[in-house]
């Protein structure tokens, strides 16, 4: 999955953070991207609401939270209410 910075992301997965992390997300918690980090495991979120407080050893980069454990936010638009609104679905009476 790709994400970017500034975009909204949610946690899915809260179970067994590993880790000394300050701050951890919670499932359902909606967090903005900050950046990111890389190891020799791959790249990690950094996130505007949560700081790990350590490092990557040899990078010296901070620990991030796996991408895996969030997705983007789904925005749903006020336009597909107003149009339920106005074109009602049918309602199918008996079978």
């Amino acid at each position: 999955m790709n994400f970017h910075v500034g975009q909204k992301v949610v946690c899915v997965d809260d179970r067994g953070w590993n880790g000394a992390a300050i701050s951890l997300p919670v499932k359902g918690e909606v967090c903005t991207v900050r950046g990111f980090s890389k190891s020799a495991l791959g790249i990690w979120l950094l996130l505007e609401e949560h700081r790990s407080g350590t490092t990557f050893p040899f990078t010296g980069e901070e620990r991030g939270f796996m991408p895996e454990r969030f997705r983007p936010v789904k925005t749903t638009s006020i336009e597909l209410f107003r149009a339920m609104l106005v074109n009602p679905p049918r309602e199918i009476v008996g079978a």
